[in-house]
């Protein structure tokens, strides 16, 4: 059994030092460009569309933007494979920050595209 390659990291074992979500996603992922290009779009008039006084803080349109493009760009179209990539691709975690965002969200902002 000493031929095949040993682990990196025991999965039951806790690292010492957890790797950034940032560490996780090379510096020429193409999840970096459409953070970059969407970071420099002027949300102001979209921002303005929500109600700042009621219920729980909307998610950014950027982010929802960022989610749903990158998506296409990849090949995802349904709002339950965005909702899954959300929840398990490091790429997609990395672009909307480690928010958990479900289908019925995606679905809203689908439709109104």
């Amino acid at each position: 059994m000493d031929y095949w390659s040993k682990p990196m990291i025991d999965r039951e074992q806790m690292p010492l030092f957890a790797p950034t979500l940032g560490a996780a996603v090379a510096e020429d992922h193409p999840v970096r460009m459409f953070d970059e290009i969407l970071g420099g779009v002027d949300w102001g008039q979209w921002e303005a569309q929500y109600p700042h006084h009621r219920g729980r803080p909307p998610m950014h349109p950027q982010v929802m933007a960022a989610a749903i493009l990158y998506g296409l760009n990849r090949g995802i179209r349904s709002s339950r494979k965005l909702e899954d990539a959300c929840m398990n691709r490091v790429d997609f975690i990395w672009l909307v920050e480690g928010r958990e965002i479900d289908h019925s969200t995606f679905g809203r902002d689908l439709g109104a595209i």
